[in-house]
């Protein structure tokens, strides 16, 4: 018996619980916004899916190799835009309170959203390694849900005293991936 699916399945639980601890212990929002239930939910039956799927059948162990990375990646970006933002009290997803500063270091120099993109890499490794049309559905909800909610801020970003700023800082950056070649501001 192989070990790389346990060692598979004890890396994405790990990186799964840091974005579930996220939810209470980083982001403060007055209330659960009822888009981030939904979110939360569909994340718990995705992983629920994942976790079974990981077990019930095999798959090639290169593939599971290359998820782990994939998923060690993401969570790699999700500690550092963390380390970032621990003290900046960072509204959660679908929150409607208009933002109130704009960080732009760590990974916020080269992408707008990091949060975000590490759930994106997250969930894709997870959709790469099982290859089940099932689980991949969950995962485009979730990827959907993501590019609304980045819409959704940049909109109030737009809408507060930030505007400017958050525009000349939307040149050079991209909005889950780094642009290659900024533009001015």
């Amino acid at each position: 018996m192989t070990y790389v699916p346990l060692i598979a399945g004890i890396v994405a639980t790990g990186v799964f619980g840091a974005f579930v601890w996220a939810v209470r212990g980083h982001f403060a929002s007055v209330r659960v916004p009822y888009g981030m239930w939904v979110v939360s939910g569909l994340s718990a039956g995705c992983f629920v899916g994942y976790a079974i799927a990981l077990v019930a059948w095999p798959h090639p162990h290169w593939l599971l190799a290359v998820s782990m990375v994939g998923q060690g990646a993401a969570l790699a970006l999700f500690i550092w835009a963390v380390h970032e933002t621990r003290s900046k009290d960072l509204a959660l997803a679908f929150d409607p309170a208009r933002p109130t500063l704009l960080v732009n270091s760590g990974p916020f120099h080269y992408i707008r959203h990091p949060f975000y993109s590490s759930y994106l890499l997250f969930w894709g490794s997870a959709a790469l390694q099982l290859q089940s049309a099932i689980l991949s559905f969950g995962i485009a909800g979730l990827a959907a849900l993501y590019v609304l909610a980045a819409i959704g801020e940049e909109r109030e970003f737009a809408r507060s005293s930030l505007a400017g700023t958050y525009q000349a800082y939307m040149v050079g950056r991209g909005r889950f991936v780094p642009k290659l070649f900024r533009g001015r501001p």
